[in-house]
């Protein structure tokens, strides 16, 4: 085998194919014409082969090196809003365990949970906890949000928001559109929000329940975005709030917050959230965001429909960076 570093001419090659094999000993170098440029010698071109071998190694070890110090792409936050409707289906019978299941099912890192009763039925405030650590063999944190007494007397109910995740603060509140008239329960609502670190970025979630009667409503919104003015950003909402996007008390939400339905959901389709016959048909449980931000950006959002509660689940990603 003859090895040149550079190229021949076909005179070169015809002379030099002339000389015998057993007169190129090792360390010799391939007979040239006079006048013809002298190929370098084997030795030499072996030199120049490893430098560019170690060369294209080195490159390609740099390369990875900036590849491993490139930061990995922001894995999406799940979240669900659900009201579990006292912990019984549509019909009205006891589905706690097949409630959990579902939220194990969607992947959320962050629920919130509306229609949470106390009773001497049980304490659903730490029985989802429990459940949802025993499925998952996981801890989750939780925050109970409870309602004025007014609003169950019989017995406590409010909301409850869990993670997978640390929560960095906490704050509760409650509201009374009718602070004049007692007896009128549909007046006394509450909202609670969590605060949790997603790289690097602190997102606070909030969640309530509004008022089913529209002049209520109305009057808790308002108080809502009075409360949520004094909780950092960037903030999502979710929660059962009772209205149709054609509700006056929509427009005051959607005055300062985006509705992530009609941000990144399938256009054209209704999203409804209730289609039990015995509940108002429609959209009436919402996931809002900011109206600008450059941390939190929502990417899907879906309809869970289910026969598990009166209430269809509404689950978001989002991306936080």
């Amino acid at each position: 085998v003859r090895v040149y570093a550079t190229a021949l001419t076909p005179a070169q090659i015809q002379t030099d194919m002339a000389t015998p094999v057993a007169s190129a000993r090792p360390g010799s170098e391939p007979a040239v014409s006079s006048g013809s440029t002298t190929p370098a010698p084997v030795a030499s071109l072996t030199a120049s082969s490893a430098s560019t071998v170690a060369a294209a190694r080195s490159s390609e070890t740099a390369k990875a090196d900036v590849a491993a110090a490139r930061p990995s792409e922001p894995q999406p936050l799940r979240l669900m809003t659900w009201n579990i409707n006292g912990g019984q289906d549509w019909a009205g019978t006891p589905s706690v365990d097949a409630q959990v299941a579902l939220m194990v099912s969607s992947g959320a890192q962050v629920i919130a949970l509306q229609g949470v009763t106390i009773s001497t039925a049980g304490d659903l405030s730490s029985l989802y906890q429990w459940k949802l650590e025993a499925a998952t063999s996981r801890t989750w944190n939780t925050l109970w949000i409870p309602a004025p007494t007014q609003l169950a007397p019989a017995s406590q109910e409010g909301h409850l928001l869990l993670t997978t995740l640390a929560i960095a603060d906490s704050t509760t509140t409650a509201f009374d559109s009718a602070p004049g008239n007692a007896t009128m329960r549909d007046a006394k609502r509450a909202a609670g929000s969590i605060g949790v670190v997603v790289n690097g970025v602190t997102v606070h979630i909030a969640t309530t329940q509004l008022a089913v009667d529209a002049a209520q409503r109305g009057a808790q919104v308002a108080q809502l975005d009075g409360w949520l003015a004094g909780i950092p950003t960037p903030r999502l909402i979710g929660g059962d709030f009772q209205m149709r996007p054609t509700d006056t008390a929509y427009g005051q939400m959607a005055s300062g917050f985006r509705d992530v339905w009609v941000a990144v959901g399938q256009p054209g389709a209704p999203g409804f959230t209730q289609t039990a016959s015995t509940s108002p048909v429609g959209r009436m449980d919402y996931w809002w965001s900011e109206l600008t931000d450059q941390h939190v950006t929502p990417a899907a959002i879906s309809i869970v429909e289910t026969s598990r509660s009166s209430h269809h689940a509404v689950v978001i990603d989002v991306t936080v960076q």
